[in-house]
């Protein structure tokens, strides 16, 4: 009986043994697939990551080239409508230009007809002359309406640009 027992010992231990082998080779198996599984998860999150980052800075890079662009045109054209205004001011200083001022009749909003006898036309209407410095005061002020009549445009197209982006 103690051969027996001894021989029933030993294949049960083989068994065991056997057993455990078979169980830890599974085990190395499903850790394996589940490193597997989160290394292509982590990779299609980089590569998803990465193409949202490109599709942003590609986006990001036509924004800004519209913005330049848009700086650029509004920049030119406050530069030419200056250089005009400052062209007739210097007319105005050396003489060769005079500022006048159409006069309105404020209760029907229509201008006065002057009182000499020639043909008139439409619009024609008295005008006042102003003085060197007067006309000087009033190019000064049309300059900074022109200045900021150019600073709001741009800033409705900058807003507009950015409702077009979003």
């Amino acid at each position: 009986m103690n051969k027996t027992l001894i021989a029933a010992l030993i294949s049960l231990s083989v068994g065991a043994g056997a057993a455990w082998w078979v169980q830890d080779m599974r085990w190395d198996t499903d850790v394996a697939d589940l490193k597997l599984r989160q290394g292509e998860a982590l990779k299609a999150v980089s590569d998803k990551a990465l193409a949202d980052t490109e599709t942003h800075i590609t986006t990001m890079k036509a924004f800004q080239k519209r913005l330049a662009e848009l700086d650029k045109q509004h920049s030119e054209d406050l530069a030419n409508a200056q250089a005009e205004n400052n062209r007739m001011r210097d007319d105005v200083i050396a003489g060769t230009r005079r500022v006048r001022i159409a006069t309105a009749n404020l209760a029907t909003c229509q201008l006065t007809k002057s009182g000499d006898s020639t043909t008139g036309g439409v619009g024609d209407g008295t005008t006042i002359e102003l003085s060197q410095a007067a006309g000087r005061n009033i190019l000064d002020i049309r300059s900074g309406i022109i200045s900021d009549q150019a600073k709001l445009r741009y800033l409705q197209d900058y807003a507009r640009s950015i409702l077009q982006k979003n």
